[in-house]
């Protein structure tokens, strides 16, 4: 959701929790491209929320998770590739592109 915060039913809170159950959910069942996908997303909303070190963090975590998936022979023609690659040539905009 780049470019606005992920709202749910129009609360900030609401998101961090739906996000929170999902990288819960994701640990639970080793669903590392959801568990990509919830940290990145989850990294979006720490930086809409003024907390650019926590969004930080939470995409070194997708980050990490996304090298490991890139390696897995069933993921090699995931989109994943070309979102990680593109990651660092971003065009400058008011908010900063992920390290993912």
């Amino acid at each position: 959701m780049r470019g606005r915060t992920l709202c749910v039913n129009g609360s900030v809170e609401s998101a961090e929790q739906l996000l929170s159950t999902l990288i819960a959910d994701a640990l639970h069942r080793r669903d590392n491209l959801l568990l990509y996908k919830a940290y990145k997303e989850s990294g979006y909303l720490e930086y809409d929320m003024g907390r650019p070190a926590s969004a930080r963090h939470e995409w070194t975590k997708a980050l990490d998770i996304g090298e490991t998936i890139a390696n897995l022979p069933e993921f090699a023609s995931v989109p994943l590739h070309a979102e990680m690659a593109n990651a660092s040539g971003a065009k400058k905009s008011k908010r900063p592109r992920s390290p993912i």
